[in-house]
């Protein structure tokens, strides 16, 4: 008797069979054991409870001590503001040609120059006004900078946000009728007392001209190895007694060394840029850490 033999197709469908199996069974294991977006494999429960996100997953670097700490003192003073105080003027006073307008881009360049400064990321740079009483005031501002290599993103855009904030804030803030340098110095003092890091830095935006209140003690700062980089502002009376700048210069210089800056420099507005603020505290630095 002939054996009896099934159809050619259901031959074939049979030998196929196992391979689908297996097919299907890794798809299916695929879309249960998925990767989230933080690396973590997770089952289907664990997906019902996490919450959901709106946007694009972002590879967020862990926080990191800052490896450097920057002081700005920015003179807010009316001296900084001559032509600014005018009622009657069509001008907006942050768009006059004033000592303080002049010298408005200098903590931005020395922000995106000193994140060159790349032995030294992250960086945390606060800014703090020159005003009345200066030693009794909480910072303006704060920027951030990351320290962005090929497998920890940095928050960039958060930092350019920052500085915009920043430039926005000392744009439109209110002079000051008092001067009171040391007490923003002594300030500077405390908030960088202490700090880890490579590089400790203060930045000085000032003409120098030091006016307190009547009967307001002089604060006496106490640095700590600090670098100094000093920028005195060009007013009209400066300009027509050019003596009064080199004086200004040489009194805070060595104020400056009596009260523990490591080194201090000196940089006009017109003179300054981002190289010297780079190379000012990258020389800088390297002092500290061998002191």
């Amino acid at each position: 008797m002939a054996e009896l033999l099934p159809p050619a197709g259901s031959r074939k469908l049979s030998s196929w069979w196992p391979a689908g199996t297996l097919i299907v069974a890794g798809i299916v294991m695929f879309y249960v054991l998925r990767p989230t977006g933080n690396g973590v494999i997770e089952s289907p429960g664990d997906s019902n409870r996490r919450p959901t996100t709106a946007g694009p997953l972002s590879v967020r670097s862990p926080e990191i001590e800052p490896a450097a700490w920057f002081v700005y003192l920015v003179d807010i003073s009316g001296s900084t503001h001559v032509g600014g105080r005018r009622r009657k003027s069509r001008v907006p006073a942050r768009d006059r040609d004033t000592p303080y307008t002049r010298s408005l881009g200098l903590v931005t360049q020395s922000i995106l120059g000193l994140r060159r400064l790349t032995e030294a990321l992250p960086q945390q740079h606060s800014v703090i006004a020159i005003t009345n009483a200066s030693l009794y005031q909480k910072p303006l501002c704060e920027v951030t900078v990351p320290r962005v290599n090929l497998f920890t993103g940095g928050d960039t855009i958060g930092m350019m946000t920052s500085i915009a904030r920043c430039d926005s804030t000392l744009r439109n803030i209110r002079w000051s009728a008092r001067t009171d340098i040391r007490g923003a110095l002594k300030l500077a003092g405390l908030v960088l007392e202490q700090k880890p890091g490579r590089v400790r830095g203060i930045v000085l935006v000032s003409d120098l001209e030091e006016t307190l209140r009547r009967g307001q003690e002089a604060a006496v700062p106490s640095l700590h190895g600090e670098c100094v980089l000093v920028v005195p502002q060009i007013t009209p009376e400066v300009a027509r007694t050019p003596s009064l700048l080199d004086k200004r210069v040489e009194t805070w210089r060595q104020l400056l060394l009596e009260w523990g800056a490591s080194r201090v420099e000196v940089r006009t507005v017109p003179a300054f840029s981002e190289g010297d603020v780079l190379r000012f505290f990258r020389e800088c630095g390297k002092i500290q850490r061998t002191s």
